[in-house]
C-alpha cells in the first residue's frame, strides 16, 4: 500500500477512520500508530519509524480537520485532543486530563443508535424530546403521516406552544441536500393534509394561545456539508448520531435507554399514545 499509492493516502484514510470512530480512547501516539499502520502495509520496521517521524505532523493536522468535521460540525466537541504537555499525542474521554464534554454513556449511547433501524430511531427521536422535557410525544410514523415520525409538544412553561416534528433517516450514508429538501417537501405539504388536524387534536394544540413547529431532520448516518446547507436554507434543524447521543445522554444512561428502545418496541402502533409515561 506505501509503495502503490503513497503514505499520504495511508495517512488521510487513517486520521479519518479515527475521528469516525465510536469507540473512547484514552490517548493516541501518533508516531506508534502510524509506525504500525506503515508496517502493516508492507514497510520493514526501520522504513516505518522513519516514515512515521515524516507524516507525523501531516496526520495530527488532518485528525484535527477530520475530528472537526465529524463532530465539530454536529455541534459536539471531539473525542480527542491534542495533549498541552506532549507532542504528537492526543488524549481522549478516559484520560484524566481531558477537557471535553463526553463521556462513556455517550459513546455506548452511539453504539445504541449505530446498530437502530428505522423504527428504533424513531424512539432515539422520542427519547431526545423526554430528554427535553417535552410533555407530549408521539411516534406517528406510517402510511400517510404528513412526513412526519415523531412530534414532541410542550404544553406548559415558557416553552408552551412549541412543537417538534421529526422525520428520523436510517440510512448509513450521509444526508445531501437532495435528502434534507424532499424530507423539507413532504413535510410542508403533510402540513397542509387532513392528517395534520388528526394530530392537532391528539396534541391538543386547541388548548393552547398558539402552536410554533419546528422541523428536524434526525440521520442515523449524518449529513453531508450540502445535507448542512440545505437545512440551514431551508429551515430544517438537522440532527446526526454524535448530536443526537449527547442530547439523550443528558437524561437517559446507555442501559436506561435499552430498556425504553426495548420497550417502547414491544408496543403496537398507536400515534394517539402519549409515550411520556413509557419515556420517564
Amino acid at each position: 500500500m506505501v509503495a502503490t499509492e503513497g503514505p499520504l493516502v495511508l495517512v488521510k484514510s487513517l486520521a479519518k477512520a479515527q475521528a469516525q470512530n465510536f469507540k473512547p480512547a484514552k490517548s493516541l501516539f501518533v508516531t506508534k500508530h502510524l509506525s504500525d499502520a506503515f508496517f502493516a502495509a508492507g514497510a520493514s520496521v526501520l522504513e516505518s519509524d522513519e516514515l512515521a517521524d515524516q507524516w507525523a505532523r501531516t496526520f495530527s493536522d488532518l485528525l484535527v480537520a477530520e475530528l472537526d468535521k465529524s463532530w465539530r460540525r454536529e455541534g459536539v466537541d471531539p473525542p480527542l485532543e491534542l495533549s498541552a504537555g506532549a507532542p504528537n499525542v492526543f488524549i481522549g474521554v478516559h484520560h484524566p486530563s481531558f477537557g471535553g464534554a463526553l463521556n462513556e454513556n455517550v459513546f455506548e449511547i452511539l453504539s445504541v443508535i449505530d446498530s437502530c433501524d428505522d423504527h428504533q430511531l424513531n424512539i432515539m427521536g422520542a427519547c431526545a424530546l423526554a430528554a427535553a422535557e417535552a410533555d407530549r410525544i408521539h411516534i406517528v410514523d406510517g402510511a400517510n403521516d404528513a412526513g412526519v415520525d415523531v412530534i414532541g409538544l410542550w404544553a406548559k412553561g415558557e416553552t408552551m406552544g412549541l412543537c417538534t416534528c421529526i422525520q428520523s433517516k436510517a440510512y448509513a450514508d450521509k444526508l445531501a441536500a437532495q435528502h434534507v429538501e424532499q424530507a423539507m417537501d413532504a413535510y410542508l405539504t403533510g402540513t397542509m393534509k387532513p392528517m395534520w388536524n388528526t394530530y392537532r387534536s391528539v396534541l391538543g394544540v386547541d388548548l393552547l394561545p398558539g402552536l410554533a413547529r419546528v422541523f428536524v431532520i434526525v440521520s442515523k448516518g449524518g449529513f453531508g456539508e450540502t445535507g448542512f446547507d440545505a437545512g440551514r436554507r431551508m429551515g430544517a434543524a438537522c440532527i446526526g448520531p454524535r448530536r443526537l447521543a449527547v442530547m439523550i445522554s443528558s437524561k437517559f444512561t446507555a442501559s436506561e435507554l435499552q430498556l425504553r428502545l426495548d420497550r417502547l418496541s414491544g408496543l403496537p402502533r398507536d400515534p394517539k399514545r402519549n409515550l411520556v409515561v413509557y419515556l420517564n
